[in-house]
């Protein structure tokens, strides 16, 4: 039964009978194993929806959620502009972002009346 499966090698094409199926007379070599999953690059998607997620939940700090938003903004264009493959987190997190935006003008608006 090994002697049948020295013979074969994973593609079933049969080897000579004094050679080892990996080629290398005798001695182990590991198989050569490849990252299976590809890279989806999708790190400037997340940011910009985490930056627009905090900029939105912190729409009443007066500084703080306008750097916020607009820094998930501009993650989310460069996500758009860079054609990745997470166009979806991208879009959400230009939208998430632009809300937040508009929410910290209202906010804005409304302490500038109270005042």
């Amino acid at each position: 039964m090994q002697e049948n499966e020295n013979m074969n090698n994973q593609y079933g094409v049969p080897q000579p009978a004094g050679q080892n199926p990996n080629g290398n007379n005798g001695m182990y070599t590991p198989p050569l194993v490849r990252n299976a999953v590809p890279k989806n690059n999708s790190s400037m998607a997340v940011a910009s929806l985490v930056l627009g997620i905090f900029g939105l939940i912190g729409c009443w700090v007066p500084v703080w959620n306008l750097v916020l938003s607009i820094a998930g903004l501009v993650c989310g264009i460069i996500c758009l502009a860079k054609d990745h493959k997470s166009k979806g987190l991208g879009i959400a997190g230009i939208v998430i972002s632009t809300l937040g935006l508009l929410f910290s003008i209202v906010f804005y608006m409304l302490l500038i009346i109270a005042l």
